[in-house]
Formats: C-alpha cells, sequence, structure tokens
C-alpha cells in the first residue's frame, strides 16, 4: 500500500503513518516513501533490529541515517532532530 510494486520494494508492510512514530513519541517528522519502497520509518526500524540491546549503537545509525536523508533533502534539520530526541527519548530503551 506504499505505491512501490512489490517485486522491487525492498520493505514489504512498511510503516506507512503519515510522521516518524519511535514509540510513543511523533518525531513530526514526515514519514515519506523512498524509491526502494521503505519509508523513513523503516530505516529507523532497521537500526532497532540491526542494534538490538546496544542502545549507542542504535542511536549512531539513526544518527547516520537521517544524516543522509537531509543531505539529500528528503528530511528538513528540523525533523532530523525529531527523529534524534525520539530515539533518545523512546529509542535507547532497546
Amino acid at each position: 500500500a506504499d505505491g512501490v510494486a512489490d517485486g522491487v520494494d525492498n520493505c514489504i508492510g512498511s510503516d506507512t503513518r503519515p510522521t516518524v512514530v519511535i514509540g510513543t513519541c511523533n518525531s513530526k517528522a514526515g514519514n515519506g516513501v523512498q524509491a526502494n519502497g521503505c519509508t523513513i520509518a523503516d530505516g529507523v526500524d532497521q537500526c532497532a533490529i540491526d542494534f538490538p540491546k546496544k542502545p549507542l549503537h542504535y542511536l549512531a545509525c539513526v544518527a547516520h541515517k537521517t544524516d543522509d536523508l537531509r543531505v539529500q533533502r528528503v528530511i528538513t534539520a528540523r525533523e532530523q532532530v525529531g527523529i534524534l530526541t525520539c530515539t533518545i527519548l523512546n529509542g535507547l530503551r532497546h
């Protein structure tokens, strides 16, 4: 339901909420679908999967992903701060 054909979609069952939500924290950052079929939230979720019980690695992963998105002008600096704030407030509980 994200508009990307399943054959090229890297994230079947994407989180398609309008904003990136981490735990109970709404970052207020847009949760757009990328060309590969993954939303921004999917990328943040992948960091949690890649670094379970390693909160600082998880935070570094999210920081790296959001920095790339900001440089590519997919998200704004304000949206990046919102995602990182939510990561710190809720995501570091992993």
